[in-house]
C-alpha cells in the first residue's frame, strides 16, 4: 500500500467569508489533532495557497505560504510544484 492510499491527506477550499476563518483556524487544528499528515488550504479571500504538515497535538508545526500566482513545492508522496497562476 502507498503512502497515498494509507494515511488521509486533506485540501480545503473555501468560497464564503463565513467559512474562511473556520478553515483557518478550527477545521486546522482539528486536522492536525487527528494526525492528518498534509492540510492544502486554497484561501479565496486571502488569495493564498497554504499548506500545513507536521501535524502536533494541536496545530501543525510547519506552515508554508505563497499568494496566488506563485508556486508551491508539494512534498512526497506528491513531490510536484504546484502552480497556482490558474487560481488568480
Amino acid at each position: 500500500m502507498s503512502l497515498l492510499h494509507s494515511r488521509p491527506i486533506h485540501t480545503r477550499r473555501h468560497g464564503r467569508v463565513q467559512g474562511g476563518e473556520r478553515d483557518r483556524t478550527l477545521k486546522r487544528r482539528c486536522y492536525a489533532r487527528a494526525g492528518i499528515p498534509l492540510y492544502l488550504l486554497c484561501d479565496r479571500e486571502l488569495e493564498t495557497v497554504t499548506l500545513h504538515s507536521e501535524p502536533g497535538s494541536n496545530d501543525y508545526r510547519t506552515v508554508l505560504s505563497v499568494t496566488y500566482g506563485k508556486s508551491l513545492l508539494l512534498p512526497e508522496p506528491f513531490g510536484f510544484e504546484l502552480e497556482t497562476a490558474d487560481l488568480i
